[in-house]
């Protein structure tokens, strides 16, 4: 990660994985860590082998984010899967050589607009 002196390799074996196998694919989880992030990401974990006090290795299981790591990389998915607005322009011209020509422009923009308003949703 750019803000946190992490190896990007460590994010992928402990975070990245994992939610491929769970959820069929990284971006399926991403979407749900943007409404609900603790329930995704408190759901990882990680083995962590020690030296217990009997000189023998014990592995333990410990969360796979530290809660400084998760609140960046929370804010990092919240920040890139947020859809950006888009803005969009067309230069229409339009003649109509009837009597009342202004009412027939008026009413065929109007179901333009409402055309391209029902496509878009």
């Amino acid at each position: 990660m750019q803000t946190l002196p992490l190896p990007s390799g460590d994010l992928y074996i402990h975070v990245g994985w994992p939610l491929y196998r769970k959820y069929g694919h990284a971006f399926e989880a991403f979407k749900l860590v943007v409404s609900d992030p603790d329930s995704i990401l408190n759901s990882l974990t990680r083995e962590v082998k020690e030296i217990g006090p009997d000189g023998k290795e014990v592995t333990k299981v410990a969360p796979a984010l530290s809660e400084e790591v998760k609140d960046a990389l929370v804010k990092n998915i919240k920040r890139r899967m947020t859809p950006q607005p888009l803005k969009i322009r067309a230069d229409i011209e339009m003649k109509c050589f009837q009597f009342d020509g202004v009412l027939h422009i008026k009413v065929s923009t109007f179901g333009i607009i409402i055309f391209m308003l029902l496509s878009i949703s």
